[in-house]
């Protein structure tokens, strides 16, 4: 087996409160939920793959967004050509009307960082409760406040129904939509990659998620074969099939289409060449 050496969460956790430090921020995320477990269990579940993959942090506002990015370049922190563009772009004509502004950058010992400011229904995430709330897995319902240097975990208050927090729903909103097969084709696309990451690290049972995908997947599959247009026809064919593979826990099947890095604005066809 093979052991994958990152930073240690408590250390990426350490470094982050330290230099965000004195903004108004939420640490949110697979850092969180990994840093959380570690502190719980005093180890990590596996070491073959990474603990996490990225380190994010939601800002509620423009003003912020800009501030923090800024602040962290002047640590030393670096972007690629293509956020450096966006950030371009940014300070010389503004955000623009996108719900969700996002930056990402590294940090000197090569961690990947992602400054968001996120809009929901025209308002902005303000407290860590809001952020976590706008996400998918319910297991991810824990946070850093930056600016009071402060952990919470929001699962007993937001399900407070649930029998066993460590194998938690969809949130309630997210679920409910979910289940009736109502998502974007970003979604569709995205969640059995992630669902699967986020299984191989064993922080959390995911089998009530397991349960909301394949449930979605379904009823979207439904609706999409029932349509005449080519393109529904095959977005349907997709829905089923990934239905059928997280059901049936054929993990490796969804590891191998998405290490080819397909993307929801790729061509149908050629998705749907390389998933059959």
């Amino acid at each position: 087996m093979t052991t994958v050496t990152t930073p240690s969460p408590a250390d990426v956790r350490n470094d982050t409160l330290r230099r965000a430090r004195g903004h108004s921020a939420s640490l949110v995320g697979s850092l969180v939920l990994a840093d959380w477990y570690y502190r719980e269990h005093g180890c990590l579940p596996v070491t073959d793959v990474p603990a996490f993959n990225d380190v994010d942090l939601f800002v509620p506002s423009q003003g912020e967004l800009f501030a923090l990015t800024q602040d962290l370049l002047s640590q030393g922190f670096y972007m690629d050509d293509r956020n450096d563009r966006v950030w371009y772009r940014w300070r010389n004509y503004g955000l623009g009307k996108w719900q969700t502004n996002s930056i990402k950058m590294f940090s000197m010992d090569n961690v990947e960082y992602n400054i968001v400011y996120k809009l929901v229904n025209g308002h902005p995430l303000q407290t860590p409760a809001q952020v976590v709330e706008s996400f998918d897995f319910g297991g991810l319902a824990m946070a850093w406040s930056v600016q009071h240097q402060s952990f919470h975990d929001f699962r007993p208050s937001m399900f407070p129904l649930e029998p066993d927090l460590n194998n938690l729903p969809m949130f309630d909103t997210k679920r409910a939509n979910w289940r009736q097969g109502f998502m974007s084709w970003h979604e569709g696309m995205n969640q059995p990659h992630r669902f699967v990451r986020y299984d191989d690290r064993k922080l959390i049972g995911l089998e009530n998620v397991r349960d909301d995908l394949v449930t979605g997947f379904e009823a979207s599959a439904l609706y999409h074969l029932d349509k005449d247009a080519e393109d529904m026809q095959m977005k349907g064919q997709f829905y089923q099939r990934m239905a059928f593979l997280l059901e049936n826990r054929l993990h490796d099947e969804i590891r191998d289409f998405y290490a080819q890095n397909w993307k929801s604005s790729d061509p149908l066809d050629q998705i749907m060449e390389a998933l059959f």
